[in-house]
């Protein structure tokens, strides 16, 4: 009887510690898939500040306006920009 009360505690133990490695398994892709979100966040803020920028900058040197038409074809070649 103590053998099978020593291996009924072990197989718990294991389902137990096989819970917690799944448990951190799927914490750790949540982790990851958070970090690749928050990158491409940042990635996309960073191109349309800059194309609006670019935008800004080339319409009020070359005709003084600050839109012109092209924003969002800049926007896209500074998202673009930004994977490479």
């Amino acid at each position: 009887m103590y053998g099978g009360s020593t291996e009924t505690l072990r197989i718990e133990a294991l389902h137990k510690a096989l819970r917690i490695e799944a448990l951190y398994k799927a914490l750790h892709e949540a982790l990851h898939k958070a970090l690749r979100i928050e990158a491409l966040y940042k990635a996309l803020h960073e191109a349309l500040y800059e194309a609006l920028y670019i935008e800004a900058l080339h319409g009020s040197i070359y005709n003084g306006s600050a839109y012109n038409g092209s924003t969002t074809e800049a926007l896209y070649k500074s998202f673009m920009q930004s994977f490479v």
